[in-house]
């Protein structure tokens, strides 16, 4: 995904159980929710949580 905060960098969120770090999903309908947060570490260092398809600054 493009990070929400307006910087255009492009964010990598790891699905798969068997590496870390990695993101729960709930897909529903056509709206995704993830958790835990993302946090950014290093640039914007933009940290929000993505909940039924919409950004929750933190």
């Amino acid at each position: 995904m493009i990070c929400p905060c307006g910087c255009r960098k492009l964010l990598h969120m790891n699905l798969m159980d068997d590496y870390d770090p990695y993101w729960n999903y709930i897909l529903d309908g056509k709206v995704i929710s993830l958790a835990p947060s993302i946090n950014r570490l290093v640039g914007c260092k933009s940290h929000f949580f993505v909940t039924n398809g919409k950004i929750e600054w933190c």
